[in-house]
């Protein structure tokens, strides 16, 4: 990747025999595309890093991946990263905990450049008591979605037993839609609507819908059948849970968008 880790950098770079351009590749999946005033590094469909001649904007769009991580880091500042220790991301000047100072990442972050240095904008970080009652949630579903799938064989024979004489949760119902793969995922209503109570009350309740495990496994990259072993059912169920319940900069198992039908419909 070309070295980019300004305005300055990248408006140099969308030049071509001295011509301005309006965008150019810098890497796998990712463009420097030029708007009016400002030049914004994209990766797939969201603008990561934002340049103006003085400030950068920071945004993963809810895709925390390694790659998002990666295309950041490219265009930083020197001297600043972003990082993630234990799933929770962080802004760091230098590596790690052997930084001078470190802060939680949330997107938005604004990087503000006085006298030829960089430095964050503290009014767009996230404030600690944020940070801190996301923690304390965080752990709470950790536990929940824990114990939830240390009984899951037992939740899926009772589910199994009640199939004739029960129905699902409707929230968890959904449709087919096609991805941008050429496979497909089930997208549940739960989603359409942003609702995630009912997949917190559900565990409370030792209960599996019918329609949880295809939408889990679906959206893993899995077929919809019945002969995947309880170990994948499992791993499919925890990153399903984990990518909706959890909240804040804290990096779900597998990175999935927040925003599933925008997702589903590219």
């Amino acid at each position: 990747m070309p070295s980019i880790h300004s305005y300055a950098d990248a408006d140099t770079f969308l030049h071509t025999r001295g011509k301005p351009v309006p965008r150019k590749k810098v890497a796998n999946h990712t463009y420097l595309v030029r708007d009016d005033h400002k030049i914004h590094v994209l990766l797939h469909r969201t603008y990561v890093l934002t340049y103006t001649p003085d400030t950068i904007v920071i945004n993963t769009g809810g895709w925390l991946t390694v790659t998002t991580k990666a295309r950041i880091n490219d265009c930083l500042p020197r001297g600043y990263v972003v990082y993630s220790d234990k799933g929770t991301w962080y802004l760091s000047e230098g590596w790690m905990h052997t930084s001078v100072r470190h802060w939680r990442y949330t997107d938005g972050i604004t990087m503000l450049e006085r006298n030829g240095s960089w430095h964050p904008v503290e009014s767009t970080m996230l404030p600690d008591e944020k940070g801190h009652q996301d923690d304390r949630h965080n752990a709470a579903m950790r536990k929940l979605i824990g114990q939830y799938l240390k009984d899951f064989e037992r939740i899926d024979a009772e589910r199994q037993a009640r199939l004739t004489t029960q129905g699902t949760c409707t929230l968890c119902r959904g449709a087919e839609w096609p991805v941008v793969n050429g496979r497909s995922r089930i997208i549940t209503y739960g989603d359409q609507m942003d609702d995630t109570q009912h997949l917190i009350d559900h565990m409370l309740d030792r209960y599996l819908p019918d329609g949880l495990v295809p939408a889990a496994l679906t959206e893993k990259g899995y077929l919809e059948h019945p002969n995947h072993g309880v170990a994948t059912i499992k791993r499919a169920l925890r990153s399903y849970l984990s990518s909706r319940l959890f909240v804040g900069a804290t990096a779900p198992v597998h990175g999935r968008h927040p925003n599933v039908l925008q997702e589903a419909a590219a």
